[in-house]
């Protein structure tokens, strides 16, 4: 099962690389950082057009994923997620690819180390500069993509080996940045493990409650050693997965609620980002997916609570108010019209216009909800706005067919 994954992920890879090409996924952009003092390449993609856009007033979570160059996958995977009428299994997502890749241990090390175990000391000149790059994050770039781009105020980080160390010392030291985040693979081994103990402390201290946790852990001890024998093995071979285990023991012991974890044995440290970033947005957002029980909500007793409460419970997990699709909700109350459940269908257009008051969609929708009803009054006072809103000849078609 895995090995047919990662071939499909293989596939994506290809048909995403030529549609690029074709500038149809990725937007190339890039922020000049006073900070780093040099200009930094991202790439920016947006959720693919839909039904909802017609409404305008759209806005949308952010991943933020570090070495973006090399983890381009990823918008065809939360595209493929956020897919469906109605949107209600995933959120559809702005993806930020931010390029890490030109001085990574520059970077993406939160310390400077003179000595590794997993480095020469060429590489270890230049580290330690993580912080400066979280600087360049908060101060430069978050602020660059919510000025262009109609971002909601929620963040995800995804990170890889010193992405992924980047992305716990960013939970430990920065956790207000992102309100999620995924670290798989992380090099928790850096600097004599001193991130790990800042976790442990940070942990203790009850710092880090709820915020959630996606971590993956690839096999990468010795052949013919299993991960209970890595575990109390001390040389050099096991330190990177050692250290990885011991951050799952800590936050498994004081992160239940809100950390997940995955260990992957059939991939090693370079193949296993692909499948564990899957595997990381399915967990992050598994509270977003919803089977929405069509039978009960158009039955005798339905109610269109449904629809709104699980709205509001959404908002009160991502901490922001997140409205149901315009588009399902007008799809919703057309059926409701249908069945002459009136009050219900003026409930739901109702919502769409306190959500969308500017757009001439929402008074045409109601013009049609009158005129079905036989309500030519209000029908003609709802389609006369929508025209304030825009010069439609539709809509006008419409409102002569009622002043004849």
């Amino acid at each position: 099962m895995k090995t047919i994954l990662f071939i499909i992920a293989l596939f994506t890879a290809n048909t995403l690389y030529a549609q690029t090409n074709a500038g149809l996924l990725w937007h190339p952009d890039s922020v000049y950082s006073k900070t780093l003092k040099e200009k930094r390449k991202i790439w920016v993609s947006m959720p693919e057009p839909g039904e909802d856009d017609a409404y305008g007033n759209q806005h949308y979570p952010v991943l933020y994923v570090l070495d973006g160059d090399m983890q381009l996958t990823l918008t065809a995977m939360v595209q493929q997620m956020e897919g469906g009428s109605g949107n209600l299994n995933f959120p559809k997502m702005i993806v930020v690819a931010v390029s890490t890749t030109a001085n990574r241990n520059r970077d993406l090390t939160p310390t400077h180390s003179n000595g590794a175990p997993l480095q020469d000391s060429l590489s270890m000149a230049s580290s330690g500069g993580g912080e400066n790059f979280t600087t360049f994050l908060e101060k430069e770039l978050m602020p660059h993509i919510d000025s262009i781009y109609p971002t909601a105020p929620y963040r995800v980080l995804f990170g890889h080996s010193f992405g992924g160390l980047f992305a716990i010392n960013t939970l430990v030291h920065h956790s207000q940045l992102f309100n999620a985040y995924a670290a798989i693979e992380p090099s928790m081994w850096w600097d004599n493990q001193k991130l790990l103990k800042e976790t442990k402390l940070a942990l203790d201290d009850g710092k880090l409650k709820n915020i959630p946790l996606f971590l993956g852990i690839a096999h990468t001890q010795p052949a013919q050693m299993d991960t209970i024998t890595a575990k109390k093995d001390n040389t050099t071979s096991t330190v990177h997965i050692r250290a990885i285990f011991q951050l799952r023991n800590y936050m498994a012991g004081r992160q239940s609620s809100s950390f997940s974890w995955k260990y992957y044995p059939d991939y090693n440290h370079g193949t296993v980002s692909t499948v564990a970033y899957y595997d990381a947005l399915l967990s992050l957002f598994r509270f977003y997916s919803f089977d929405f029980p069509f039978p009960t909500f158009f039955g005798p007793s339905g109610s269109n609570s449904i629809l709104t409460d699980r709205y509001k419970s959404l908002s009160r997990q991502m901490g922001y108010t997140v409205l149901p699709p315009p588009g399902f909700v007008s799809t919703l109350a057309h059926q409701l019209t249908g069945s002459k459940q009136w009050d219900r269908a003026l409930e739901l257009l109702t919502l769409n216009k306190d959500a969308h008051p500017e757009n001439y969609l929402v008074y045409e929708e109601l013009g049609d909800f009158y005129t079905k009803k036989g309500d030519k009054e209000n029908a003609i006072a709802q389609y006369t706005i929508a025209l304030k809103h825009k010069d439609s000849p539709k809509i006008k078609a419409k409102l002569e067919k009622l002043t004849k």
